[in-house]
């Protein structure tokens, strides 16, 4: 379903931020299912979640690198394509699929992360994917009562 309809027919980077395999190193699981008439809402704000998560994307400023989920690398030719591509000028140093995951990144971060990207020179660096299963967090009886209320 991923590689052969969702990626194929939607050729939509932000499902790289809300498909999920069961590992750590895949994105948070949403507690709410993804809804046709909300989707554009759901999808930008997993990509926002998963910038905001240090394990998936970070930035070291005293070593000049950025770090990033393999992820991004694995289908970084799907950041190609879309108005997230724009921008050609940014990132020259870097091959075009990292341009493109970089501007993409971009569009999700924090003014003062983007600022940094876009006036600084970094190096890349990819983290260790984590494969390990991924435990269920079930909030406490008292907790789920306030959220639901």
């Amino acid at each position: 379903i991923e590689h052969e309809i969702i990626r194929k027919d939607f050729k939509d980077p932000r499902v790289h931020m809300a498909l999920v395999c069961a590992a750590i190193g895949c994105p948070r699981l949403r507690y709410e299912a993804f809804r046709g008439h909300r989707l554009e809402d759901q999808l930008n704000d997993q990509s926002r979640e998963f910038f905001r998560d240090p394990k998936k994307f970070r930035i070291d400023r005293s070593k000049r690198e950025v770090i990033i989920s393999p992820i991004l690398k694995w289908y970084g030719k799907d950041f190609l394509s879309g108005h997230w591509n724009s921008g050609q000028h940014r990132f020259k140093k870097h091959p075009s699929a990292t341009r493109a995951v970089l501007r993409f990144a971009t569009s999700f971060l924090p003014p003062e992360d983007r600022l940094y990207l876009e006036s600084r020179e970094f190096r890349i660096r990819y983290s260790t994917y984590d494969w390990s299963l991924n435990e269920i967090q079930i909030p406490s009886p008292k907790n789920t009562q306030k959220n639901y209320k």
